[in-house]
């Protein structure tokens, strides 16, 4: 069989631009670099795609990866309000922000757009960059049906583990987002990625989410995008609060529930072992339970030193 230039894949839209890589010195005077973003510019579009790992910083260089990380983000603030005023002329002759923080060589590139060639060369330079996290905020919606149907029953957990906590412990009702204290539906736009955390306490951030045995598919990109919610408040905290325990809370069915079928028990091992895979790359901590009062009095105790 004949091969033709035909057979082979082509871009949808076809979007060039220029390109670079925003480079960090952590250590003055040395030669090591880090790529924490990539830049580009068009005729038509600007865009900077940011390292959303910036905590593994904190592996090499302890208390001072806070410095490196505050310098990183103002740095790409800075060349993203730049990149809108100059265009392509902020990488050929690049501001002065931070010592230690540069424009690598420019370069043209293609893709389908500015957006996806940028994240394709974070993905292929950057040890600080998790391809994982951006599928998370990006998955494909579930199907307008089951969509609405969870949005209009909404999932109340995170109302009935508030109840039981605050049974215990009223002070800590303080802690859950105003939605659940008010016992809201949240809508989320498909275009606005809003951060929504259920729980914030002194020494735990929690979202929590049913896994349900009706709708699947449905509940699991629903906890993966509560998941990542939870990736980004760790990240932003990392930079000025104190360490705390971010976990994904879970309530499922047990297996031997007689309200589901062995094949419902099945599929939802499956969805659990796949959100534990995923949660342990992003490194959040899953946390799968079977009651309100299992997943009440494991709040209860992480929070056992907060005020009432």
């Amino acid at each position: 069989m004949a091969v033709e230039i035909a057979h082979f894949p082509r871009l949808q839209t076809r979007t060039q631009a220029q390109w670079a890589p925003i480079l960090i010195s952590p250590i003055m005077g040395s030669m090591e670099q880090l790529v924490i973003g990539v830049a580009a510019a068009s005729a038509e579009a600007r865009y900077v795609e940011r390292a959303n790992m910036l905590r593994r910083l904190q592996c090499l260089y302890g208390k001072e990866a806070e410095t490196i990380i505050f310098a990183a983000q103002v740095a790409m603030d800075e060349l993203k309000m730049d990149l809108a005023e100059r265009g392509i002329a902020a990488l050929t002759n690049p501001m002065k922000t931070f010592s230690g923080i540069s424009i690598g060589p420019v370069a043209e590139g293609e893709a389908n757009s500015i957006e996806e060639l940028c994240r394709n060369w974070m993905c292929s330079l950057s040890s600080l960059y998790s391809a994982s996290a951006m599928e998370l905020m990006e998955a494909a919606p579930v199907q307008s049906a089951v969509a609405d149907t969870l949005t209009a029953s909404g999932d109340r957990l995170p109302a009935l583990v508030l109840q039981y906590v605050t049974n215990f412990r009223p002070g800590l009702e303080r802690f859950f987002n105003q939605d659940v204290r008010e016992q809201r539906i949240r809508r989320r736009s498909a275009k606005v990625h809003s951060v929504i955390i259920d729980f914030a306490g002194s020494s735990l951030v929690a979202n929590f989410a049913t896994l349900m045995a009706s709708h699947h598919a449905a509940s699991v990109d629903k906890i993966k995008r509560r998941m990542f919610d939870l990736i980004v408040q760790r990240d932003t905290e990392a930079q000025s609060l104190p360490s705390r325990v971010h976990e994904m809370i879970v309530q499922h069915p047990a297996l031997d529930d007689p309200q589901i079928t062995d094949r419902q028990a099945a599929v939802n091992q499956e969805g659990l072992i796949a959100l534990s895979d995923q949660s342990r790359r992003e490194e959040i901590t899953f946390v799968p339970m079977t009651s309100v009062a299992s997943i009440g009095d494991h709040v209860l105790q992480a929070e056992h030193r907060a005020d009432p």
